[in-house]
């Protein structure tokens, strides 16, 4: 399996997977009812993160860090 650091192309692909991996979460499921809300704060979290070399993934993004 392939692992490495995501880049700015990769922003959407991580903010889905990590939006399907929390959205019925007791917590980020209460915060944000709509998927798509919570979609919103993850590209938002993860295009902070990206240009500092902070997100890992694999090579089609079903498992992200």
């Amino acid at each position: 399996m392939e692992v490495r650091v995501a880049t700015s192309s990769d922003v959407q692909t991580v903010a889905v997977t990590l939006t399907d991996a929390f959205a019925s979460d007791p917590v980020w499921g209460w915060a944000f009812p709509e998927p798509a809300q919570l979609e919103v704060w993850w590209r938002f979290w993860v295009a902070s993160a990206v240009p500092q070399e902070w997100v890992r993934m694999t090579g089609n993004g079903d498992a992200v860090a």
